[in-house]
């Protein structure tokens, strides 16, 4: 982590190394519309018990809602940040 920057979580995350498939249900929110898609595929990076780190060759915007389809825990996140990582995309999600 850079100096002088505060990590904003709660709990620690622990590193994972899993495929994950989920899908675009809408916007938690209300406030953007995003198209269904269906059938999305990632690997978790790390876990947390409020969320989860994957990397995606989907983009997947601030604000999406995701239903997780092959996961143990919690079945629903939103994208809370996304970042480019080459030709992949890091994406932070908070189970809701």
């Amino acid at each position: 982590m850079k100096e002088g920057k505060k990590d904003k979580r709660r709990h620690l995350r622990e590193p994972q190394h899993e495929t994950i498939s989920f899908a675009v249900v809408g916007s938690f929110d209300g406030n953007k519309e995003f198209l269904p898609e269906s059938d999305i595929k990632g690997s978790i990076i790390d876990m947390s018990e409020n969320g989860i780190g994957i990397l995606t060759d989907t983009l997947l915007e601030p604000g999406m809602l995701l239903k997780l389809k092959n996961f143990k825990e919690s079945s629903m996140g939103v994208v809370m940040w996304t970042l480019n990582s080459g030709s992949r995309y890091r994406v932070g999600l908070k189970f809701v």
